[in-house]
């Protein structure tokens, strides 16, 4: 078999190659073998009716580690092939992604303990599948692909859903794009409806975040039926003018396809939405006064959105000069709106965004470049957009518990932007149930860190030479050590602080601990020679100013090279500006809640229930000076209440 690789747009090539081309056979084998009908999972032996009849009730509910405990208490009271057959069903539970991190230590013991036993046929693959997807959600794709069956033979057709759609997933991690498809698309075609609506959602998001070059390179594929058409449908709903005989001849060149009626109505209303642009828009920016940079890169962006519309599709904008006085945010949006405007971009101060809400109702759509705290009540057509550091602290916060890490420091400007980044990480770390050992706040003119780090790390001085032999003994002086209560480092810090701050952390010994940062530690530019200090440090930051995530490379060269001395100084304002725009036309699909999102320059966009724009941002780690993106480089906000 032949075996191509297409290396990804925005990340380094792998350091072995992975095969682009997938098993498309073995994905249209699975087809057929679902026509011969989908058999559900094997009905558990006979044992304790009642407390299986209570499993299976908690398992609905999903309670699944109370479901599981039953399941293991009525093994407890078997033996035999029965006892095991028990076993695999609380394993299943357990390893649910949604059972959770603490259910997945369970299962992995669990795990553990059938391997020791022979198992056979099917329950031998059903094992093996629940450590692939074991090996998922610890973030280890390869070891899922090894994991999964190897005799699909053995599967009923249930399993063998459960097999292509984790192999699926472990592919697509792992970059390749055409067995992902395959794979993923084979499995949305079937199930029960819940699976198949679950499964075709899971698809359409992953298809709706994959860079362009990826979608045109699985274009060119020779896919299965169902998975070009997936690829067709995304590309289409990229297009900036779309039309929709076009949707209508996707429909008849793939009749009976998953993504009907769900995903092209959703299509279709989005269109027609974007096609009823709003006539007039006022922008309420600070174009003078102490602001006026900021508003200078927003409204750069906004016109660089304007033009980027297809003619029949340009509003006509009306740029006011608020000069940053938030006292006026009233009078100037009455001005605006008596001037015959349909949609009010803007204002951008929080001050100002508050004298908006306290309104009772606004006289037309209003889309401020700025959040403010609280849960309301807000005006029905305010929505909320903007570029707030909570935001980031917290979805760092929600990244260090995914990734394990429960106990922290944190070290933070005694400024009011650091004490904001701080209580922000705190308060939703905390709510994880993450640790936050100590707080270390550092000058925010400082250049010398060596007291905060030993403080806050509980270091002991170092000896004249770590290497050293002590004199009466012959023995090796010990190295400094850091406190062992602690994982992780969130560090809140400028460019230039963290160029200091970071070599100071492996001067003392504490370099291998994890640091986490906001998107203040990066300048949006890359500098190799002054961020190789930055070296290992993992950030969020939007797409715009990662290379390798940037939607619209031409457009930041463009804009580089013929924008304002704003605009090169501001690039994440230009980007907040461009998307404002751009989410004109679709904030009523976004406020529908059913998954929809828009790819923005600021990240990946949702709606929440009071009208706030929600950011997915990109992950990213400093090597060799430069940001890296992570592979699987985002991370999902999570719902603020969510325990």
């Amino acid at each position: 078999m032949t075996h191509c690789t297409i290396p990804h747009p925005h990340r380094r090539a792998p350091s072995r190659p992975r095969p682009w081309r997938p098993l498309v056979a073995g994905a249209t084998i699975f087809l057929l073998l679902l026509l011969s009908g989908c058999a559900g999972m094997a009905p558990a032996p006979p044992a304790d009716a009642p407390l299986l009849e209570e499993a299976r009730e908690l398992a609905s509910a999903g309670e699944y580690e109370a479901a599981a405990r039953r399941y293991l208490q009525a093994a407890g009271e078997t033996r035999g092939a029965p006892r095991a057959q028990l076993q695999l069903e609380a394993l299943d539970l357990l390893s649910r992604e949604a059972a959770g991190k603490e259910a997945w230590q369970q299962a992995q013991a669990l795990a553990a303990e059938l391997a020791g036993q022979e198992l056979r046929g099917r329950d031998r693959g059903r094992l093996a599948l629940m450590q692939a997807r074991l090996a998922l959600h610890q973030g280890d794709p390869e070891t899922a692909l090894e994991r999964l069956p190897p005799e699909p033979g053995e599967l009923d057709a249930a399993l063998l859903q459960q097999v292509m759609e984790i192999r699926g997933r472990a592919r697509w991690a792992l970059d390749q794009w055409t067995g992902a498809v395959a794979d993923l698309a084979a499995a949305a075609a079937a199930g029960d409806d819940a699976q198949r609506r679950s499964r075709v959602e899971a698809l359409w998001t992953r298809l709706s975040e994959a860079p362009d070059q990826v979608l045109e390179g699985l274009a060119r594929e020779d896919l299965p039926p169902d998975a070009k058409g997936w690829v067709r449908l995304a590309r289409l709903a990229r297009d900036p003018a779309p039309r929709p005989r076009d949707l209508e001849e996707w429909r008849r060149s793939h009749p009976g396809h998953p993504a009907h009626p769900r995903i092209t109505q959703r299509l279709t209303e989005r269109w027609e939405q974007a096609r009823r642009s709003p006539g007039r828009v006022a922008v309420l920016l600070p174009l003078s006064g102490p602001l006026a940079t900021a508003g200078r890169a927003i409204q750069e962006g906004i016109t660089a959105a304007y033009f980027d519309l297809p003619p029949d599709r340009r509003p006509r904008l009306e740029f006011h000069d608020t000069t940053g006085d938030a006292a006026r945010a009233q009078e100037h949006y009455r001005a605006a709106v008596q001037g015959g405007a349909q949609w009010v971009i803007g204002p951008l101060t929080r001050a100002a965004v508050e004298e908006l809400a306290a309104e009772e109702e606004l006289s037309v759509p209003t889309l401020a470049l700025n959040q403010i705290p609280g849960d309301g009540p807000f005006p029905e057509d305010l929505y909320q957009f903007g570029l707030n550091p909570e935001d980031e602290a917290r979805q760092v916060a929600e990244r260090a518990i995914l990734d394990g890490l429960q106990q922290a420091v944190i070290l933070a400007p005694d400024t009011a932007l650091g004490v904001r980044l701080q209580r922000a990480f705190e308060a939703r770390f905390s709510a994880l149930a993450g640790v936050v050992r100590e707080v270390g706040y550092y000058p925010a003119t400082a250049t010398d860190f060596e007291a905060l780090i030993k403080d806050t790390l509980h270091i002991r001085p170092p000896p004249e030479d770590p290497t050293s032999e002590d004199d009466e003994t012959g023995e090796e002086e010990e190295a400094p050590r850091y406190r062992e209560d602690v994982d992780l480092i969130f560090l809140a810090a400028s460019p230039q602080q963290a160029r200091l701050i970071r070599p100071q952390l492996r001067y003392h010994h504490a370099g291998s601990l994890p640091v986490m940062a906001t998107s203040h530690i990066y300048t949006a530019q890359p500098d190799p020679s002054m961020d190789e200090d930055l070296g290992g440090i993992l950030f969020a930051d939007i797409p715009w100013v990662l290379e390798e995530a940037n939607p619209r490379p031409e457009l930041r060269r463009r804009l580089d090279e013929r924008g304002s001395e704003a605009a090169h100084r501001l690039p994440r304002l230009v980007a907040l500006g461009f998307d404002a725009l751009h989410l004109l036309p679709r904030l009523g699909e976004l406020a529908r809640g059913d998954g929809a999102g828009y790819e923005g320059l600021t990240g990946r966009l949702h709606l929440d229930g009071r009208g706030r724009v929600l950011r997915t941002l990109n992950w990213a780690r400093f090597m060799d000076g430069r940001p890296q993106l992570l592979r699987g480089g985002t991370v999902a906000p999570l719902p603020l209440d969510a325990p």
